[in-house]
């Protein structure tokens, strides 16, 4: 029984070690893409509220992504002109989007697309481990309370290479 239990006990122990060899834990590039700019935005007043992402080089999911959402006070429109300078410093320029306009936000439904801008034409990948495309970066503004406005941003980078 006690031999049992510790074959099964290095059995496990095994398959995590080759796990962990084969999948290491490899750094979210979307994440520090999305870094300059959200730290001009908490450089000018907005908090950060949450972030998570994914570098995209496991077996279930090959596409780095990276979100975070931030609160700010004061209006929509404070918050509109405070994304668009930090986004013009980090080297974007935004397109607000509309159901005619929506670059790679296919899945945004066309009540909410007004909220949204995006940029999938400023940046490309510089990653070697990622395929060749744009950076694609979206920015969502939503009054959260009255006096609040809640910015989310996207980071989308190509798949990673097989």
């Amino acid at each position: 029984m006690v031999v049992g239990l510790l074959i099964l006990v290095g059995a496990v122990w095994g398959a995590v070690a080759v796990y962990r060899s084969l999948f290491p834990k490899t750094p979210n590039y979307a994440q520090e893409v999305a870094e300059p700019f959200e730290k001009g935005l908490m450089a000018r007043g907005a908090s950060r509220v949450s972030s998570g992402g994914d570098a995209g080089r496991g077996l279930d999911n090959r596409e780095p992504y990276y979100d975070a959402t931030f609160r700010l006070a004061g209006t929509r429109d404070r918050a509109e002109e405070l994304v668009s300078a930090v986004a013009k410093e980090d080297g974007y320029t935004l397109t607000h989007a509309s159901p005619q306009s929506r670059g790679h936000l296919d899945a945004v439904a066309d009540i909410y697309i007004n909220d949204w801008y995006f940029d999938i034409t400023s940046k490309k990948s510089t990653f070697p481990d990622l395929q060749d495309g744009p950076v694609k970066f979206a920015v969502q503004l939503g009054e959260e309370e009255p006096h609040y406005t809640a910015i989310r941003i996207q980071v989308r980078l190509p798949l990673s290479k097989p």
